[in-house]
């Protein structure tokens, strides 16, 4: 009895067509090789960004300088404003002493102070001015001619501390001032 046996041996086009039939592959996945590199995204993202805040740095460094700046000015304009307001005040001042004189006999003798008495009461000054700050050391100063004069005074001399040590009207400090001082003389 013989049997009959049958082997059948594949060819090597059958074995790779019967390899592909086990595994197949799936048409919409991208082939990826086994060693990628990371994206180019990120890194593009992270110089981006750095670029953007070198920006806002910038901005605000530039806004911080003008700030300063403006702020300065701001203080500079107002001490200039308050240094004419003492000038002002002087000449409203003077032009009251004179009042005061011009009504003494021989129309030569200012009063013996700068007071509410002497310049408000007689008419020649609504009121007096006071420095715009009136603290010391910026406050009014008068001194009479002569000296500790009472009746006859001769001369009135102002003297007012001004803020703006650049200021080219002013002189130099008289006490108790400390940086210019302004002066006028009757």
């Amino acid at each position: 009895m013989a049997e009959d046996t049958q082997t059948s041996v594949a060819t090597p086009q059958e074995e790779s067509s019967q390899t592909q039939q086990a595994t197949p592959t799936q048409p919409d996945q991208p082939q990826t090789s086994p060693i990628t590199s990371p994206p180019s995204q990120p890194a593009t993202n992270k110089k981006g960004l750095f670029k953007k805040l070198i920006k806002i740095v910038i901005f605000l460094v530039i806004i911080g300088t003008l700030a300063i700046a403006a702020f300065f000015l701001y203080q500079q304009m107002q001490i200039k404003g308050r240094d004419a307001q003492r000038k002002q005040d002087f000449q409203t001042i003077k032009a009251g002493l004179e009042k005061i004189r011009v009504k003494t006999t021989d129309q030569k003798y200012y009063p013996s102070t700068v007071s509410e008495a002497a310049l408000v009461k007689t008419g020649a000054l609504d009121k007096i001015p006071q420095d715009p700050i009136n603290k010391p050391p910026y406050v009014y100063t008068y001194k009479f001619d002569p000296p500790a004069c009472t009746t006859r005074c001769t001369g009135v001399t102002l003297i007012a501390c001004l803020e703006n040590k650049n200021d080219k009207e002013g002189i130099d400090p008289v006490a108790p001032c400390t940086t210019k001082s302004y002066k006028v003389t009757t």
